[in-house]
């Protein structure tokens, strides 16, 4: 867990202070694994109504500061769109449940997990264009032995909008319900020395795109 005064990003720190001011709680985690894609977990919580769901967003990108943005926004997002009841691929019986649900032993659990991560040394390590970013990307995952790229082009001329869809074997879903293949296995035990005792498990743990848990 990040510990927020570490965060010298100014655009980041005013995300943060809207939050505050709205009376929001946010929780920012350091995912970044052995890639070493920088990548955050937010969670967040209205601090005036602790019996209600949570909601979380990712973020990666080579620069530090749009990911933890990233992660922040897609976090609100999915608060916003469980507010106003507008997601077309959720239906009624969930968001019933949804507000039935009482977050207050889980955010009591986070609360109680010390926030340890100084983030204040991140660096950026985006280049100038994005055909530099793409191959510093696939270098990157080439590095921790993924060594195929399927890429799909779904685009539509008539849209004139390009939109791609890229599968890489051998890396995990963000679902909790993705099984965890060698690769990640490995690195978790390396983990282990540095991780808590006792691990927090959330009954309702499946991430939703823009959506909460």
């Amino acid at each position: 867990r990040v510990r927020l005064e570490t965060i010298r990003f100014s655009k980041v720190q005013q995300v943060i202070e809207q939050l505050k001011w709205a009376r929001f709680q946010l929780l920012l985690y350091d995912c970044t694994i052995d890639t070493e894609v920088p990548v955050f977990m937010a969670t967040l919580y209205d601090q005036t109504m602790r019996h209600t769901r949570l909601s979380q967003g990712y973020g990666a990108h080579l620069e530090p500061e749009v990911a933890m943005i990233r992660a922040i926004t897609e976090a609100v997002q999915g608060s916003t769109i469980g507010i106003a009841g507008s997601r077309d691929d959720i239906f009624f019986s969930q968001l019933k449940q949804g507000k039935q649900s009482d977050s207050e032993q889980t955010i009591t659990a986070l609360e109680n997990q010390p926030a340890t991560v100084d983030v204040s040394q991140l660096e950026s390590v985006a280049t100038s264009t994005l055909e530099e970013d793409v191959t510093l990307l696939m270098e990157k995952i080439r590095n921790v032995g993924i060594t195929q790229l399927l890429v799909f082009d779904l685009s539509k001329e008539d849209l004139g909008v390009s939109v791609l869809r890229v599968i890489a074997p051998g890396l995990e879903g963000y679902f909790s319900h993705v099984a965890s293949v060698q690769r990640a296995k490995i690195f978790a035990e390396k983990q282990k020395p540095h991780a808590r005792k006792s691990l927090l498990s959330l009954k309702q743990s499946l991430h939703l795109p823009a959506g909460g848990i």
